[in-house]
């Protein structure tokens, strides 16, 4: 009877790895009214850490810990998605997020249960995942309770360390390159395409948030430009995203006044 039971257990604790080793995709709409669909946004070579909170009290450590992470991080690739799991409102959210400092590249108010926490294993807030390793979609790591920033550097490391070692993960985009840089008034953004693509330029802070987005469209193959305005930039690092056929290639500038 008792190995039975052990049995049971050990079937049981087998089959919940197995499901925290993938991640689960869904597509909803963030507080900003933006959609995002998470495996689109993994096999564009994001790393996502993503934290469930009430919000409440317990959950501040774990939500702080993703923010500073992923801001002192400051790869435009790696970001931070907040939720709501209590099916609360995005303006209470927000408002709890600013009052404890922190800082999410995008918060969802998780109406429905969207994204479920309970898929990558036990549910219990605050939950902590991080996601990534591109077209692999894996889970480097699941916790409840609170979670530090080592742990979440290590775990953002990995994803990006497996999206690196994937053999020619970026074809589209050759001959990157910004000039001026550092820049003052305007930089050039300067790329060639291996082949016609739909191509998309972001621009980044070192928080991740985006400061400008041009609107996806079909470029032929061959060398593109992008002027970037940064007159109207504060001083400070930058991170151009481009994302051609759905790569994405990331290029860091200055501006200085």
């Amino acid at each position: 009877m008792k190995k039975s039971i052990f049995l049971s257990i050990a079937l049981m604790f087998v089959l919940t790895i197995s499901k925290a080793q993938t991640a689960f995709n869904f597509t909803a709409t963030d507080c900003a009214s933006v959609s995002h669909t998470l495996f689109t946004e993994l096999d564009a070579g994001k790393t996502i850490v993503m934290v469930w909170v009430m919000p409440c009290g317990a959950c501040i450590g774990s939500a702080v810990a993703a923010s500073n992470t992923v801001a002192t991080m400051g790869n435009p690739n790696v970001v931070f998605y907040l939720f709501d799991d209590a099916g609360g409102s995005c303006s209470g959210l927000t408002s709890w997020s600013s009052s404890n400092s922190i800082n999410a590249t995008a918060t969802f108010d998780n109406a429905g249960n969207t994204n479920a926490q309970s898929n990558y294993g036990s549910g219990g807030m605050p939950k902590t995942v991080v996601v990534g390793g591109g077209t692999s979609h894996t889970v480097y790591f699941a916790e409840n309770g609170t979670v530090t920033t080592a742990q979440l550097q290590d775990a953002i490391n990995n994803s990006l360390s497996a999206i690196a070692a994937v053999p020619d993960f970026k074809v589209v985009t050759t001959e990157v390159n910004l000039f001026p840089n550092p820049a003052t008034a305007s930089t050039e953004f300067t790329y060639t395409l291996t082949k016609a693509s739909q191509v998309s330029i972001e621009l980044f802070n070192t928080l991740g948030q985006k400061i400008i987005s041009s609107p996806s469209k079909l470029q032929i193959a061959g060398q593109q430009t992008f002027e970037i305005n940064s007159s109207i930039l504060e001083e400070g690092i930058y991170f151009v995203q481009l994302t051609a056929n759905g790569e994405t290639t990331t290029t860091k500038f200055s501006v200085v006044k």
